[in-house]
């Protein structure tokens, strides 16, 4: 049985970047939009593959935060990778596939994970 949950979300924050010569190295703010899709073979203790309030408190770590504080440069990669991160480390089985998409704006969008994961997902299995 494979199981596989989707979950969106979203927080304010602000951010600059200092490494980009373009209008957004001045600090600016925006709704970002996050998905967190996973997939597992085995469902946790609870009868769950992930509690959604414990993906969702993750998420909000970076609500109405000046994300410069936070890491050294924040562009929509590394906040998405950041988040994959920290699921990953806090609450995910060693079979499970996890991708984490990040909107800056409602067109633009990021998608990270392991590669065999993208491989996982296309294939179905």
């Amino acid at each position: 049985m494979i199981y596989r949950i989707e979950l969106e979300h979203h927080f304010d924050a602000e951010h600059y970047m200092p490494k980009h010569t373009g209008k957004c190295n001045q600090m600016h703010g925006h709704r970002w939009e996050v998905k967190v899709v996973i997939q597992t073979t085995r469902l946790n203790s609870s009868g769950m593959v992930v509690d959604f309030g414990d993906i969702k408190a993750i998420i909000n770590e970076l609500d109405h935060h000046a994300l410069n504080l936070l890491m050294d440069n924040p562009t929509a990669e590394n906040i998405a990778e950041g988040l994959w991160q920290q699921i990953v480390e806090r609450m995910i089985d060693v079979d499970s596939v996890v991708l984490v998409t990040v909107w800056e704006t409602p067109e633009c969008s990021i998608t990270v994970g392991d590669a065999c994961d993208f491989i996982t997902l296309a294939e179905g299995c």
